[in-house]
């Protein structure tokens, strides 16, 4: 059994999504929990990063076991985006995600927001805040769509890992057979 924790990385926010995948072709993933951490706007940065960092760090020790794996939506910039401001927190907090999952020796992979929505939702790689919640409530069998919509993108990001574990383990395996054939 893997648990996989997504994380939506930013400063003022960053949700945060479980899951459990049994690591059997074709079975759904099961919902954990899901949440988001928030910062307050008129501490420091450095303040609000040390805040975060403790709290992912409680995450991880509250989820962890042998085969914890950690997603977590890479932040691309765009045109017209500037060196500093939110893109550059959003990085400092991507960089701080990445540490800390080497100190707890599990691994980190990032996935784009359209990547990740694309692998989930069925290749609609611009799906709105809406879509992915709705899509992200229907795969998890849950009764409520996920709120908040960070913490929705945590849980898609999740799903996504495991889904792009799964795909990987298909062509594991026709490798395998391929060359027991060959």
């Amino acid at each position: 059994m893997y648990t996989v924790i997504g994380l939506d990385p930013g400063l003022a926010s960053l949700g945060w999504g479980v899951v459990q995948w049994s690591g059997v072709l074709n079975a759904p993933p099961k919902y954990v929990s899901h949440g988001c951490f928030s910062t307050d706007n008129s501490e420091s940065i450095p303040a609000r990063m040390d805040s975060l960092i403790r709290e992912v760090n409680g995450l991880f020790k509250s989820h962890d076991s042998m085969g914890m794996q950690v997603a977590v939506e890479a932040w691309v910039p765009y045109a017209g985006a500037g060196g500093g401001g939110a893109g550059a927190n959003t990085m400092r907090v991507c960089g701080a995600i990445r540490a800390l999952a080497l100190v707890w020796q599990t691994s980190c992979t990032e996935y784009t927001a359209q990547a990740a929505k694309g692998i989930v939702l069925n290749g609609n790689r611009n799906a709105s805040k809406s879509e992915v919640q709705s899509g992200v409530q229907k795969l998890l069998g849950l009764s409520k769509v996920p709120r908040p919509n960070h913490a929705a993108d945590g849980l898609l990001l999740a799903i996504a890992h495991t889904m792009r574990q799964e795909s990987s383990a298909l062509v594991t395996s026709h490798s395998i057979v391929r060359k027991k054939t060959v």
